[in-house]
């Protein structure tokens, strides 16, 4: 096997790795609880007029400054505004620092401080320059985020899946929740964020909702009422496919479908993205193989993250190496062809592939007429009467899911 695969670093994927994080470790001696307005000197979190990042059903972000730095300051509504933030919002702003309060690894954003109190509830978080959603749609149409590009987000990922599973589920993984720094840099900077789902189990034990999250990242478990609401880390090795699959497409996954079609396809027909549409240059045997293992149907046969992490790492490197496809055949990787110009430049989309049918017909089994009703735009996840219509759906079967479609 060729120097340049570095085996020792594949075979050592995280050196960050240590013990699980779980429900008895402490928090970080850093991050800092804060009261209310009782602030003491140096804890002050000053907000920059009109730095607003985003907006959303939680609040907003804004850029602030926090103990010197420049940091991004998560707002819940303030309390005279509409009678304040629900309880689910407190609820779900109250778990995100019993998860990120507790981790430290560099593909984990890093939560500072925090204040549950009101009258200003917020959340103190490291800056980030942007996100996998505005890298991906904040481009020229027609342009894909290079291969190796694509492979080295997918790695970071992992690593971060790897430290916080089992015993942390994300469940709301998708690219409006993957931020980066330096991201057209020699090595970006990618971290998981958006903690507001995410659970510290400390068993396998049921979920009051198991069909949290964006749709079109959901897990078919997540549709499926027989698993009795049970979420497992592998929650996340399929949301983790489906991103993959969006990174090397260069579109959203199920744009168009309607909500229930969505729930009925993934948890019933077993249908996925197409990805045999994606040419062998883009996509490599060895990940196509790997992204059918992740959104495979019996969630126990989806591989480990470590593992995803393992395997991402050596496709990455023999693609680096630009090994041609008879000596990544002999160490089991086939590898796209090694362009000329830095390793994250934007680069075209392949010859040969017709992007514009792709695009008007990705499911080649054929739509069910159902009426368009986008089930993931990055903008969050289904609302709760949506979710009942689709476990309804799926547990009357057949005859009220033609009903439902008008089919």
């Amino acid at each position: 096997m060729p120097s340049s695969l570095r085996v020792s670093e594949v075979l050592a994927v995280d050196q960050h790795q240590g013990s699980p994080v779980t429900a008895l470790t402490p928090p970080r001696a850093d991050m800092q609880l804060l009261m209310g307005c009782q602030l003491a000197p140096g804890n002050e979190v000053t907000l920059i007029p009109g730095a607003v990042r985003g907006k959303g059903s939680f609040g907003r972000v804004v850029e602030g400054v926090y103990q010197g730095q420049r940091v991004a300051v998560k707002l819940l509504p303030e309390a005279h505004a509409w009678g304040g933030a629900s309880l689910s919002l407190l609820d779900s702003f109250a778990q995100e620092v019993e998860v990120l309060g507790r981790c430290d690894h560099p593909n984990v954003v890093r939560l500072l401080a925090a204040c549950l109190t009101p009258p200003r509830q917020c959340l103190v978080l490291e800056l980030m320059e942007t996100s996998l959603e505005r890298l991906l749609y904040g481009q020229p149409c027609g342009t894909v985020l290079p291969l190796r590009m694509v492979l080295h987000i997918a790695t970071c990922i992992a690593k971060g899946l790897a430290y916080l599973h089992p015993t942390i589920v994300h469940r709301d993984l998708k690219p409006g929740n993957v931020l980066m720094n330096d991201p057209w840099g020699p090595n970006p900077v990618v971290k998981l964020a958006d903690f507001g789902l995410a659970r510290l189990r400390i068993t396998t034990q049921p979920t009051e909702t198991p069909d949290a999250g964006t749709p079109s990242y959901l897990a078919p478990e997540g549709f499926d009422p027989a698993h009795c609401g049970v979420i497992t880390h592998q929650f996340d090795i399929y949301s983790l496919a489906v991103l993959m699959w969006e990174m090397l497409a260069g579109r959203q996954p199920w744009k168009g479908v309607s909500l229930v079609e969505v729930a009925y396809k993934v948890a019933q027909q077993h249908v996925r993205p197409p990805l045999w549409q994606i040419p062998e240059e883009r996509c490599p045997p060895k990940l196509r193989t790997l992204i059918e293992q992740c959104w495979d149907p019996d969630p126990r046969r989806r591989p480990a993250a470590a593992e995803v992490a393992k395997c991402l790492l050596i496709v990455l490197q023999a693609t680096r190496a630009g090994l041609d496809p008879q000596t990544a055949a002999e160490v089991g990787h086939a590898t796209a062809k090694v362009q000329p110009e830095s390793m994250f430049v934007s680069e075209e989309l392949p010859r040969g592939w017709d992007y514009a049918s792709y695009a008007d017909d990705p499911y080649d089994d054929g739509a069910l007429g159902a009426p368009a009703r986008q089930p993931g735009d990055g903008k969050g996840g289904a609302g709760a009467d949506d979710v009942a219509e689709v476990i309804q759906v799926l547990t009357c079967g057949a005859g009220m899911l033609a009903q439902k479609l008008g089919v």
